[in-house]
C-alpha cells in the first residue's frame, strides 16, 4: 500500500508544474487548476490513509 502514498506524492509533484503553466490560461486554467489540486490532494489524502491504515493493522499482527 506504501505504492499508493508515494503515486500520490509524485502526482502532486507532476500537478506543481502544471499549475504553473495552467495560471498563464487565466479563467480555464484556474478551473483546471481547481480540478488538478482537488484530485492531487484527494489522492495524497487517500495515499496517505492506505499508508496508515497498512501499517495499523501491521502492528495489530
Amino acid at each position: 500500500m506504501k505504492t499508493d502514498f508515494f503515486a500520490g506524492l509524485g502526482l502532486g509533484l507532476i500537478l506543481i508544474p502544471t499549475y504553473a503553466f495552467l495560471h498563464t490560461l487565466e479563467f480555464l486554467g484556474n478551473i483546471l487548476i481547481v480540478l488538478f489540486v482537488l484530485i492531487g490532494v484527494t489522492l495524497l489524502i487517500f495515499g496517505y490513509m492506505q499508508h496508515e491504515q497498512s501499517g495499523q493493522i501491521s502492528k495489530k499482527k
